[in-house]
């Protein structure tokens, strides 16, 4: 994979999914999609991303392309050292500003969550707190 290879994959990625790879994480994307043009019978990146970008039946490559590159695991009480740092740190904090502000909501977005379980446990963890 050259370099302007994996710029145009990372803007696809970027554009498609809003993640941004730091040019660190080339070798993660190289190998993610090695698969993908080995069951295809392409010979280069640049015919992938030719077929990512309007080539037939490209809607379910990109489909495939997406999965490839993201990281799709999902768990209750998945990374317990920011579920604490949220607890702990964060939520005293926004509770304390919302307080001078006279406002009695907190909102929590969790940002990509696959099927759920995140943010069932963080608000599981907020009831608990």
């Amino acid at each position: 994979m050259t370099d302007a290879d994996f710029a145009l994959l990372k803007a696809i990625i970027l554009d498609k999914v809003g993640i941004n790879y730091s040019e660190k994480k080339k070798y993660l994307i190289e190998n993610r999609l090695t698969k993908r043009l080995k069951k295809l019978e392409l010979k280069s990146y640049a015919q992938y991303i030719k077929l990512l970008r309007k080539g037939k039946g490209f809607s379910m490559e990109m489909e495939k392309f997406i999965n490839a590159v993201t990281t799709n695991e999902t768990s209750f009480y998945r990374n317990p050292q920011q579920m604490r740092t949220l607890i702990e740190t964060i939520l005293p904090e926004v509770i304390k500003s919302n307080a001078i502000k006279n406002r009695n909501k907190v909102r929590i977005w969790c940002a990509a969550c696959s099927s759920g379980e995140e943010i069932y446990t963080m608000a599981a963890e907020v009831v608990e707190s």
